[in-house]
Order: structure tokens, then sequence, then C-alpha cells
């Protein structure tokens, strides 16, 4: 065994045909040195970084991928750590390799991907594909939606996965990779844009951009009365889901269907008791609001700030809705109709929001969003009906 009197660490360099490891054995007080941001080791253990394909000791900067906690006399993946004395000096040896360090298994190293933007009611999918493992052993994962410590999938053999929030969440989401026997940790960051939330920036920008003459500030103040209606928390499920019921009769929708169900001779009273009152109430609050604001546009003697402002808050508005409907058509295509007779009645609203979805973007190309807001509106209310239908047994 080599002697060294100024290092005090010992580097075994093993060779196989094939692939070459480089061992570097370094005490925790040493380890801590190279990586600040690891957590301490105990007095007794060790780090052993296992090095694949490197063939001087140059290539071991930046740090090889592979690394293994060893305390002294026990054994992790075949590897066993001891002290011998040679020539009146202590060194450290790692024991027990088989096929000159072949048979190693590393621990994977996980990759959460991110960051990750996306809106509350749609799916976000989320990738650790960028996981690996030194050995490529075949690798699980499971993920931590919102930073818990509580894992909410169970392990999976996929590496994308995709997720629904029906609310806000702007922090942190933990991924969890394993390759069988070593596992490793990994985050990234995530924001979670709703409805509502974009609605309530709306109102405070508004409030911030008030003038100090009383006659411009009342009608802001106007404005966003309406606007806290829309927010009313009677209204809403959640932050990207609007309240809809069923009861009572509901003839401006009896008479929007009547055409198509007769022509598909289907019942009128099957959907006599479809009435979403609360929904909509939402969407016409939001539709008056701006129309006051395009009003606010066009007057000169409004300063241009406040013009700008007002076509900010007009576009967010707007966005918010077409989130409301998207998140609403999302959810009628993805109900299983559980009765085939509605079948048809279910297929035709889906189309129906698809086709309304589609005239609200021409609305926002003809620069009238009150208009875009109206056909939002039916759009999300036939795609709850659809829901309605497909669920009916």
């Amino acid at each position: 065994m080599p002697k060294s009197s100024k290092i005090p660490i010992l580097i075994f360099l093993i060779s196989t045909l094939a692939l070459t490891f480089i061992f570097s054995l370094f005490h925790s007080s040493q380890a801590e040195n190279l990586e600040s941001q690891e957590n301490s080791q105990p007095s007794n253990q060790f780090s052993v970084y296992i090095c694949p394909q490197a063939k001087s000791l140059e290539e071991i900067n930046p740090r090889c991928p592979g690394r293994v906690i060893l305390g002294l006399g026990k054994t992790v993946g075949g590897m066993t750590l001891t002290i011998a004395n040679y020539e009146g000096k202590d060194y450290y040896l790692v024991l027990g390799f088989e096929n000159g360090g072949g048979a190693v298994n590393l621990p994977p190293i996980a990759n959460a991907n991110g960051p990750y933007q996306g809106y509350a009611g749609l799916p976000i999918t989320l990738d650790a594909s960028g996981s690996s493992d030194p050995n490529n052993d075949p690798l699980e994962y499971r993920w931590d939606f919102n930073s818990d410590g509580n894992w909410d999938t169970d392990w999976l053999d996929n590496p994308r996965i995709e997720h629904i929030f029906n609310n806000d969440y702007d922090g942190v989401l933990r991924l969890e990779v394993s390759d069988g026997q070593f596992s490793d940790l990994g985050t990234t960051s995530i924001k979670v844009e709703s409805a509502r939330t974009l609605k309530q920036e709306v109102v405070s920008d508004l409030k911030s951009v008030k003038t100090g003459n009383r006659k411009t500030d009342k009608r802001i103040d106007r404005i966003i009365w309406f606007l806290n209606q829309s927010l009313n928390e009677d209204l809403w499920k959640d932050a990207s889901h609007l309240v809809f019921f069923d009861k009572g009769r509901c003839k401006k929708i009896e008479k929007l269907l009547r055409k198509p169900l007769r022509k598909d001779k289907l019942k009128l009273k099957e959907i006599k008791s479809e009435c979403p009152k609360p929904g909509m109430v939402v969407f016409h609050y939001e539709k008056v609001a701006v129309r006051l604001m395009m009003n606010e546009i066009k007057f000169k003697k409004n300063p241009d700030e406040l013009k700008i402002a007002f076509e900010n808050a007009i576009e967010k508005l707007v966005k918010a809705d077409f989130l409301l409907a998207k998140v609403s058509l999302f959810e009628a295509k993805n109900t299983e109709v559980r009765n085939p007779k509605f079948q048809k009645i279910t297929d035709y609203l889906i189309r129906k929001a698809e086709r309304q979805l589609t005239q609200a973007n021409k609305e926002i190309e003809r620069k009238r969003p009150d208009k875009a807001i109206m056909w939002l509106s039916h759009s999300w209310l036939h795609s709850q009906l659809a829901i309605k239908f497909a669920n009916k047994k």
C-alpha cells in the first residue's frame, strides 16, 4: 500500500477492461468543504465518490455523480469501510468490490425539471425524465405536489404525470426517484394561477390607479363594485369552478336548445330541471364592468395612464373568463356518459360549447371584449349542461 505524508485522503484507482472507476474517499469535514449545501455527516461517516469512466484525478472535478455514505465497519452496496495501519500510519480502505467495482450500485439522480407554470383547473404536465441512474437501472417516481411532506402519488413507472390544481399555488413540489435500493430527492418551483385570483388582481389594480378626482374615482368605484359582486363566495366552488344549480325551470335554456332537441327527437322535459343560475351571474357582472371600462377608455378627458390601466384590466378579466370556460369544457369532455341514451345531447352540448369558445376568440380579434364574455358565458353554460347529462343515470 502506498504511503503519503501530504495527502490525508487515500484515492484508489480501480480499472476494468470496459469501465474505469475512481473512488475518492473523503472525511466528513472535507466533504463539507466541497459541498457546503449538503447536511453535515456524523464524524464516523465518510463519502465515497464513484466516477464512471474517469481516467485521472483531474476528471474528478466537477464532482462525480456517484456518491455513497459509508460508516466505519458498515457495508453499503457491497462496500465496507475499514481502517488499516501501514508502517505506523492509518489508511482508510474500501473493501468488497466485485469485478473491479463494476458491481457497485450507485444511487439515482432526481431531476424534477421545471420551473412549472399553469392554471388552476387545467392539467399541468410534470416531467421527471431528466432523472438518471449511473447503472442505468429502471427507475420509479413519486410526487409531492405541495411539498407538505406527504407523497401524493404511489411509485410510478412513467416519469411524466399530469396533475390538476383546483386552487392557486406558488411554491415547491418534490420528486423522489428510486432504483429499488437507493433513492434521491429533487425539488422545483411551480406557480398556478386561477380565474378568481386574476379577477381579484384587477380589483387591486383599479384601486391603485385612482386619480384623486372625485368624479373619476366614483366611476372607478362603480366598476369595482360590479367586480366584487362577481367575486361573491356564494358563486364559487373554488378558485377555478363556479357554482352550478339545477333547481327550477330555465326557459332561456329551453329556448336555446329547443330546435336541436326537436331535430334529434329528444324530449324537452329532459332539460327542464337544468337551470344554472350562479355561474351566469358572475359573467353578467363581469360584462357590465368591462363595458363601463370600455366607455372610460373612449372618454377623452381621462389621462392615458388610466386608459392603459383599464385596457390591462379588461385583458386580464377576459383571460379569467376564458379560463373558466376552458376548465368547464375540459371537464365536460372528460366526463364519462353513464347512460347511453344521453350520449347525443352530451355530444351536442360539447360541440356547442366549442363553437362558442371559438366565437369568443373572434370577438377578441374584433376588439369587442364585452361580446367575448357573453360567448364565454354560454360556452361555460353548455359545458356544465353536458356534465349534468353525462352524469344522469
